[in-house]
């Protein structure tokens, strides 16, 4: 199945100026599907994390700021080797753990060379007081 945005996923990975990724909609329209089609296809390797079943990444989240860190055990998670360029990071259900949606500024600032996808549903409600939406440090 060919999804009309496969195509801006092509050019944000080109980009040269590639930001960490956000793509938010509604439920059960193929966000997941998308995303995880895009890296099987487009990068050697993909390190997906699902914020509803693993705890452990969610936590990860909360307790390290540091954009490397946050890299090393997502790798620890997965069992994926995240290599810059070689592999995409998925996200996905970030409004289970929104805090993933404010590490995504250190990713940018600190680990550009990553290529991570974020995705989910309702992110606009489930962003609740005191967690912030990372304005400029992502690609929507």
């Amino acid at each position: 199945m060919f999804r009309y945005l496969y195509k801006d996923l092509l050019r944000w990975q080109a980009s040269q100026d590639r930001k960490p990724l956000v793509l938010f909609g509604a439920r059960q329209v193929g966000k997941t599907w998308l995303l995880k089609d895009f890296g099987q296809r487009e990068y050697k390797n993909l390190a997906y994390v699902s914020f509803d079943r693993d705890e452990a990444a969610c936590q990860l989240m909360i307790t390290e700021k540091n954009a490397k860190n946050l890299l090393r055990g997502l790798s620890a998670i997965t069992g994926i080797d995240i290599v810059p360029g070689e592999t995409l990071v998925v996200l996905d259900e970030v409004q289970d753990c929104p805090i993933a949606l404010t590490r995504m500024k250190a990713l940018n600032e600190d680990a550009p060379e990553y290529h991570v996808a974020a995705c989910g549903s309702l992110l606009g409600i489930a962003l609740h007081e005191g967690i912030s939406y990372p304005v400029g440090m992502v690609h929507e």
